[in-house]
């Protein structure tokens, strides 16, 4: 499993990075604030917490600027019905802590 990459950003989208880490490019979905981000750092040395989601037909890799939004995507892919594109589109949505302080509220 690939946790974390460290390498030279290559590209970057509006939710999509790749990164260089050993000679290799390692694509990434991103949540487009993170995306948005990374913009700037096109060409130099970025650090990303990975998830790796395997699937039968896939591997994909979830890359989040911040621990606390790779924690929070856990947990929501954790909940029934809740998949990994739907995670990352909450978490554009709505910050880790607003999202938590919303389940605490039980809202």
């Amino acid at each position: 499993m690939i946790a974390s990459l460290k390498g030279i950003l290559l590209y970057v989208s509006d939710n999509h990075a790749v990164i260089e880490a050993g000679g290799v490019g390692y694509g990434l979905v991103l949540s487009p604030p993170d995306a948005h981000e990374l913009t700037a750092a096109v060409g130099t040395e970025v650090f990303v917490h990975v998830h790796t989601n395997v699937r039968e037909d896939a591997i994909d890799l979830y890359g989040f600027l911040r621990p606390e939004s790779k924690e929070m995507f856990l947990v929501l892919i954790g909940v029934s019905g809740i998949g990994p594109k739907v995670a990352v589109n909450i978490l554009a949505a709505i910050s880790p802590q607003e999202l938590a302080a919303a389940v605490m509220a039980g809202d």
